[in-house]
C-alpha cells in the first residue's frame, strides 16, 4: 500500500492468508510458523475445514506469539464490478496471548488468485459491513 509516493503497507504472505512479514511505516513484524505448523498441509482449502497455525512474531528485538484459527464455510461468489470470483468464506480468529483465540472477521478468499477480495465486520449493534476491492486489474508485463 503506498500513498505520496511512500511505502505505508507492505506485506508477505503464505498462500494470501498468512502474514510472514509486515512492514508497517518502517516497523518490520516477521512471523515464522511454530515447528508443529506446516502451512502447506492446510491447502487446498475446503468447506468445512477448520484451521490452526501458531507463529512466533519478532519486531524490533521482542518476541511474541499469534495464534491463527479460520474456519472454512461455504463456496460462493463475489460480485466486483462485472466480475465474479468464486471464493471461501472464512470466520478468522487470533490470540496474540495465551488466551483462545476470538473471532476478528469474516474473509472472502479467492483460492485461484491466492487473495482476500473481502472482510466483513460486525458491527457491536449486530450490522455487518463488508468492506471489498472496488476493481481488479490484470498486471501487464
Amino acid at each position: 500500500m503506498r500513498y505520496d509516493g511512500k511505502v505505508l503497507l507492505e506485506t508477505t504472505q503464505f498462500e494470501g492468508l498468512f502474514q510472514l512479514d509486515r512492514l508497517d511505516r518502517g516497523q518490520r513484524t516477521k512471523y515464522e510458523p511454530g515447528t508443529d505448523t506446516d502451512l502447506k498441509s492446510f491447502f487446498p482449502l475446503k468447506s468445512g475445514q477448520r484451521v490452526r497455525a501458531k507463529f512466533i512474531s519478532e519486531a524490533e528485538g521482542r518476541y511474541g506469539r499469534l495464534y491463527v484459527e479460520l474456519d472454512v464455510k461455504a463456496a460462493e461468489e463475489l460480485s466486483i464490478g462485472p466480475c465474479k470470483y468464486a471464493v471461501l468464506r472464512i470466520d478468522r480468529s487470533q490470540s496474540h496471548s495465551a488466551a483462545p483465540p476470538r473471532f476478528i472477521y469474516t474473509e472472502f478468499y479467492a483460492p485461484d488468485l491466492k487473495l482476500i477480495l473481502a472482510r466483513e465486520y460486525r458491527k457491536a449493534d449486530g450490522r455487518r459491513e463488508l468492506i471489498k476491492f472496488d476493481r481488479i486489474y490484470t498486471m501487464r508485463k
